[in-house]
């Protein structure tokens, strides 16, 4: 399985594909904060570049996981590469929007889920306005700060916490932590979702920890078989 993904990742036609297909979802995740940071036409070029260089060098160490030196290899080439990289971006948009790039960064996987939501509601007939995603998303931050994860997850820091993730103790103490905090978050979305909204979102939170366990639990069997393999 990893021999057979690394062979994927090293295939041109594959990566080009790749490429482009992050060069969308940068796009999509960062589009409000391109807008936040007032960028230029050639500022924002450079930014998406660089932030899809970043992507693809990460999407391409994490190859090493089915490699010798595993989770700890990865860790530092991606630690290396993160470093390089904001670097460049700091040099690119000054002190002060550099923090404000560090601060979204904080909030992405909150504002991948809300983007997902918002699709899934108007699909489901029970569109959410702007408003709305915007009051959900400070109440998921606000219930994060008050409660921060067991292991960080900060996506720069995802390759690093692999391996404590990956242990049954810590996974288990993870996905409790995650479900307490969607429970506060639904609580507290009563005042901001319609009823039917509310029932929707209630399901969209399911959905997501269900996919969360299942790629963990996934992840492990991969990494498991590799290692006896070896």
């Amino acid at each position: 399985m990893g021999k057979a993904l690394s062979k994927m990742m090293s295939d041109p036609a594959m990566k080009e594909m790749m490429r482009s297909q992050q060069k969308t979802m940068i796009n999509t995740m960062y589009g409000s904060l391109f807008k936040e940071l007032n960028l230029s036409p050639e500022e924002k070029q450079k930014f998406s570049e660089l932030l899809l260089d970043q992507q693809m060098k990460t999407m391409e160490a994490g190859m090493g996981l089915f490699e010798e030196g595993g989770l700890t290899s990865v860790a530092e080439s991606v630690s290396a590469q993160q470093k390089e990289s904001e670097e460049q971006l700091k040099a690119l948009l000054g002190e002060e929007r550099f923090t404000q790039y560090q601060e979204y960064q904080k909030t992405l996987g909150d504002r991948v889920q809300i983007d997902q939501l918002r699709q899934q509601m108007e699909t489901a007939g029970t569109p959410v306005q702007e408003g709305q995603l915007g009051q959900l998303l400070a109440l998921m931050k606000e219930e994060r700060e008050r409660t921060p994860p067991p292991i960080s997850q900060d996506p720069q820091a995802a390759f690093a916490n692999a391996e404590k993730m990956l242990s049954g103790e810590a996974m288990e103490n993870q996905m409790a932590w995650q479900e307490e905090i969607n429970r506060r978050v639904l609580e507290r979305a009563a005042t901001v979702l319609t009823p039917d909204q509310l029932k929707a979102y209630e399901q969209f939170q399911t959905q997501q920890i269900n996919m969360q366990k299942l790629g963990l639990k996934m992840m492990k069997g991969m990494l498991g078989r590799q290692k006896s393999e070896k």
